[in-house]
């Protein structure tokens, strides 16, 4: 079996100790890929490989010097303040201050004791890092979260990678999140070098590592670690498991929602054909919704298309009724008897083609957002304040929803939570992360772009 390395994040110093660099240089941004299990490989292949990886690394390089060079004078280095809040929490995380054990040793304990005590610190300090510090876990799903967390040391520091890295700006925030990302990676080597890298929990990880770069608009490295994805399911199939979890398949078909707009932050066609080929199940409904959304894509751009220039009849009616009218009779027919994320994007599915052709009178849109609401209420999971500041699911509802009705005011104070969350740490442009990465079709980029001026301006 051959596996490529291809899990490290931008921020990962692998093979290099931390303790080399001093709080006093801003910590480096490497992206190292490697090769494993290439014996059985031929000379030519085994060439071909190493040609690409060194290609790879020295685009990253220049890519790496040329932001360097460009953010040098905006960068202010910043000393460790031990009285520091931030500080405070960080070393309390990598358990260099505060007495707190790492949670590195900590997901290793098998006994009660133990296990309730990694129970309680690592929802301690998933509920302040990613969240608002309220109470965490607050429903079973949740606690399932906490409980692959603890199975998965892997898990726990990709986490600890991406939480802290979008924390604080401050050098020492980040050397920690540096740490972190490195001992992720050669936690993900050895579980592959030892052949148990195909757990749910290493999915997670690696998955988690993907949204890291996805938010730092690193396409690069979110490709790699989407490929080593692909590769774990596929070697989960082939041992007779199945290809993905259910909570993967729930957080696909969610995410293919914001593949529609370009931003997607775990979805691949790649990961949906892997497990299609799976002889354990098929996913059908993760297949279909794919190829839904796939025809809803290209619908916006066609509609997008008749209203910026004038269109035949002809055009009108094949490429932007008829298939608006077999989209949300799919939609509709897939939603009944899904899964509550299936039935949230099919819902968001609806929205979208409302919003976008001009809905007519009969359509109470905030009734169908009210659904919305209730859809993903339901689902009893709170995810980051990150994957809700890029969530379509929460923007398309505050656009579909009336102005002052108590459905849109959910919306908003969901999105408001993280986007406030997210600019007082380590971003302070919110916007700029969304403006970024999604691609705004013409008959939806002003309500989205809306959306956010309103959310920026009570953030």
């Amino acid at each position: 079996m051959i596996l490529l390395i291809l899990f490290v994040s931008s921020q990962t110093l692998e093979l290099i100790s931390l303790n080399q660099f001093t709080a006093e240089m801003d910590p480096p941004s490497f992206t190292f890929v490697t090769e494993v299990g290439t014996a059985g490989m031929s000379k030519t292949a085994a060439k071909q490989m190493r040609s690409h990886i060194t290609k790879t690394n020295f685009a990253k390089r220049r890519a790496r010097l040329a932001k360097t060079k460009k953010d040098t004078k905006h960068k202010i280095a910043r000393q460790p303040n031990p009285n520091n809040d931030d500080y405070k929490i960080i070393t309390e995380v990598s358990g260099n201050g505060s007495g707190s054990p790492s949670p590195e040793p900590l997901s290793r304990q098998t006994n009660a004791d133990g296990y309730d005590r990694v129970f309680a610190y690592l929802s301690m300090q998933w509920s302040h890092i990613f969240l608002d510090g309220t109470h965490y876990p607050s429903s079973a799903n949740e606690a399932d979260w906490v409980s692959l967390l603890i199975s998965e040391p892997a898990l726990v520091e990709s986490s600890m990678a991406v939480g802290l890295r979008h924390w604080s700006p401050r050098n020492d925030c980040q050397q920690i999140a540096n740490e972190y990302s490195s001992k992720a990676t050669e936690t993900i080597i050895r579980r592959i070098g030892s052949g148990r890298a195909t757990t749910d929990a290493m999915i997670a990880a690696v998955l988690t590592m993907a949204f890291g770069e996805r938010l730092l608009s690193n396409d690069v490295a979110w490709n790699i670690h989407i490929d080593g994805a692909v590769q774990l399911v596929k070697e989960r199939a082939s041992r007779g498991t199945a290809a993905l979890p259910p909570w993967v398949e729930d957080m696909l078909i969610k995410d293919v929602i914001n593949d529609v707009f370009g931003f997607p932050r775990f979805y691949h066609k790649k990961l949906v054909d892997a497990a299609h080929s799976s002889k354990v199940s098929q996913y059908p409904s993760l297949v279909r919704i794919a190829g839904l959304c796939e025809t809803l894509s290209r619908w916006l751009k066609d509609i997008g298309q008749s209203q910026t220039q004038p269109q035949s009849s002809d055009f009108i009616m094949e490429r932007i009724v008829k298939p608006m009218h077999e989209v949300l009779s799919q939609a509709r027919a897939l939603r009944s008897g899904g899964t509550l994320i299936l039935q949230a994007s099919c819902i968001v599915i609806e929205l979208i083609i409302y919003l976008a052709w001009g809905s007519p009178s009969v359509i109470d849109l905030t009734a169908v957002a009210g659904e919305l609401k209730e859809t993903i209420c339901a689902v009893q999971f709170r995810p980051c304040c990150c994957s809700d500041l890029t969530c379509c699911h929460l923007m398309i509802g505050a656009m579909a929803a009336g102005e002052g009705s108590p459905t849109r005011t959910w919306f908003m104070d969901r999105l408001r939570i993280a986007w406030s969350g997210v600019k007082s740490r380590a971003c302070s442009d919110a916007i700029g992360v969304l403006e970024s990465n999604m691609t705004l079709c013409t008959s939806l980029g002003a309500q989205f772009q809306s959306l956010w001026v309103e959310l920026d301006s009570q953030s």
